[in-house]
């Protein structure tokens, strides 16, 4: 659909992503504000990124019910290609910038081409953030467990020295050793925002 509405005007959408990055580059060039830039600067703002790629940016939010107890809330963040690879963590996508704005109507136009890739990326984003958010729970859960029973077993070594130390006061760190593992049972990773990438 997107090649026949751009072959109706004359060109393609490869043509199109290039006069875009031309257009940009020549703007960023005439920028008093570029001065310090140099032309691989402005040429290359995503270094090895192919122009008409398709990627899909996913924030997840991971919180539990008790934050205070177990887990503050944390943000998940996903880069996938339309390959379904993950490229958080390559330097062109370790920081995205905003890019320019697009038309409702083409954006609109844009999902509904792609949208079963960006399905099945969004799938593939789901499947990471919950293998990485249970490898922060995993983490959370040992830090925390073992923080409480440090401190249950300091009392409980101090009762037998001190009949003062109540039981009562021992059993609070049971509690929360239990409230600990509820909490973070109630603890998934929930989709925030997304943002459709078309590299220009």
């Amino acid at each position: 659909y997107i090649r026949a509405m751009f072959e109706q005007e004359g060109t393609s959408f490869t043509d199109h992503l290039l006069n875009l990055r031309l257009e940009k580059a020549y703007i960023s060039l005439c920028n008093p504000k570029n001065t310090a830039l140099t032309i691989t600067d402005i040429a290359t703002p995503l270094a090895g990124v192919a122009a008409g790629g398709l990627y899909l940016e996913c924030l997840f939010l991971l919180e539990c019910a008790d934050t205070r107890l177990a887990l503050p809330p944390t943000t998940l963040r996903l880069v996938l290609d339309g390959e379904g690879r993950e490229q958080t963590e390559e330097p062109a996508f370790a920081r995205i910038p905003g890019g320019e704005p697009i038309p409702p109507e083409t954006a609109a136009q844009i999902i509904q081409a792609y949208r079963e890739p960006l399905r099945r990326m969004l799938d593939r984003g789901e499947t990471l953030a919950q293998e990485r958010a249970a490898e922060i729970l995993d983490q959370t859960h040992a830090a925390r467990r073992e923080s409480l029973r440090h401190e249950y077993q300091r009392l409980q070594a101090l009762q037998r020295i001190n009949p003062n130390v109540r039981d009562e006061e021992i059993g609070y760190f049971a509690d929360r050793l239990e409230a600990l593992e509820q909490a973070l049972a109630t603890a998934v990773p929930r989709l925030d925002a997304l943002r459709v990438i078309v590299t220009t």
